[in-house]
């Protein structure tokens, strides 16, 4: 199981670096595996903790998505990777965040462009407030974006390794 849901975040990470986009058919698939493994493992309470461990991304990142902070196929990658790990799903959440946060200030700093970034966000705050009201996104460069399935892949790299010592 450990394997599988590696080679299919590391897939995940291959088509977002190329395409920055993650196929429908490739979350489906991990959400038809992680539903039978589940099954297989624990019967039907498996599949309702794969259930659950799907719907926590879901709820929990869609005020990202409206915002467009994040994109569907992160949050869908995320959720399909939910029915692997259950209801604990929002620690991998997280940590993906951490990951991705610090991929980013390096990312930025190494760009030169963390107080470009930086006045961006405070200008859409402004914004925000005088609108009273959250705004989409600004579409913002490629050279600015990174991929957030490697913070995904990074987090479901460290959940197995904790998993496996911790069995």
């Amino acid at each position: 199981m450990t394997f599988v849901l590696m080679l299919y975040a590391g897939l995940a990470v291959m088509f977002d670096w190329k395409f920055y986009k993650i196929p429908n058919l490739l979350c489906l698939s991990i959400v038809a595996t992680g539903f039978l493994f589940s099954y297989i493992n624990s019967g039907i309470p498996g599949i309702w903790n794969s259930f659950l461990g799907m719907m926590e991304p879901i709820i929990i990142l869609y005020l990202f998505f409206y915002c467009r902070f994040l994109g569907a196929g992160d949050i869908k990658l995320l959720a399909a990777v939910g029915t692997f790990i259950g209801r604990q799903s929002w620690k991998l959440i997280v940590l993906s965040f951490i990951l991705n946060g610090v991929g980013a200030f390096v990312k930025l700093q190494k760009n030169s462009r963390f107080f470009i970034r930086f006045q961006y966000l405070r200008g859409y705050i402004r914004d925000c407030r005088f609108e009273g009201k959250l705004l989409d996104d600004y579409q913002s460069d490629k050279m600015d974006r990174i991929h957030f399935s490697i913070g995904i892949f990074g987090a479901v790299f460290f959940w197995n390794i904790v998993h496996v010592v911790m069995n």
